[in-house]
C-alpha cells in the first residue's frame, strides 16, 4: 500500500547554506521510515548505520525492513515455492 506523499529532500550545498527540495513521492510505510531516518542524519546512508538513537521508535526499521520478517531471504518459504513449481521465484 503505497501513499503520495511531499518529502523533503537533500538538495545539496550552495556557499555556506543548505538547499531544501521537496519531491512528490509514492511511498510504502516501509520506504517513508528509511526516508525519514536519513532525513535525521543528513542524508548521509552510512550514518543510518551509525544511529545512536536506539530509543527512537523508528530505530529497529531504519533499514526499510521489518526487522523480524521471514518473508524474504526464508529458504523455508523458497523451497515451498520450488515445491509447487512456481515460476516466479
Amino acid at each position: 500500500m503505497a501513499v503520495k506523499h511531499t518529502i523533503r529532500v537533500s538538495g545539496g550545498k550552495q556557499g555556506d547554506r543548505w538547499l531544501e527540495k521537496t519531491q512528490n513521492v509514492s511511498l510504502t510505510p516501509m520506504k517513508a521510515i528509511r526516508k525519514n531516518c536519513l532525513e535525521c542524519v543528513g542524508w548521509v546512508t552510512q550514518e543510518v548505520d551509525l544511529c545512536q538513537s536506539p530509543l527512537c521508535a523508528l530505530f529497529p526499521y531504519r533499514f526499510g525492513k521489518e526487522p523480524n520478517s521471514t518473508r524474504k531471504g526464508n529458504a523455508g518459504s523458497l523451497a515451498s515455492a520450488r515445491d509447487r513449481g512456481s515460476d516466479s521465484v
